[in-house]
């Protein structure tokens, strides 16, 4: 009975570290620079984290606080405050190039897909990531986290 549950604890950190691999990840790779995350408002696809890794590298020697990173309506969202006003225009055009890149990128696998809706969600997902998903049992909507 208690190794049972000692394996179930296990598995729930192994969760918890999973879902936590991106965002550590991107804490790692802001070392050093002058952009910070301010904290662990981060949701997004694992399919747009290379996206998501080009634009944390292309600010990262600018003086900004990234608020949120976020997927709403097939589409990345940052939220950022900028600490000088000099290099404003270079991060907008590093958050406009990700988010033009999401458009396109599909959810699971981050290669090239179609925009669908689903249901009530708009879902960018690509055809052999759309097949899989139906073999699952997924839907390709927010219900697929649970």
């Amino acid at each position: 009975m208690a190794s049972n549950r000692l394996l179930e604890m296990d598995h729930a950190i192994a969760v918890i570290d999973q879902l936590l691999a991106p965002q550590e990840a991107l804490f790692q790779m802001l070392k050093g620079g002058r952009a910070k995350l301010t904290d662990y408002s981060i949701d997004y696809p694992v399919g747009l984290q290379g996206i998501v890794e080009t634009l944390i590298l292309d600010v990262k020697d600018v003086p900004v606080y990234i608020n949120a990173i976020s997927y709403l309506h097939g589409q990345l969202e940052v939220g950022y405050e900028m600490l000088k006003q000099r290099n404003e225009l270079r991060v907008m055009k590093a958050i406009e190039k990700a988010r033009r890149e999401s458009f396109s990128a599909c959810q699971e696998c981050g290669g090239y897909a179609y925009r669908k809706v689903r249901g009530d969600m708009l879902t960018v997902i690509c055809s052999h990531c759309l097949e899989t998903s139906a073999s699952k049992g997924k839907t390709g909507t927010w219900l697929d986290k649970y």
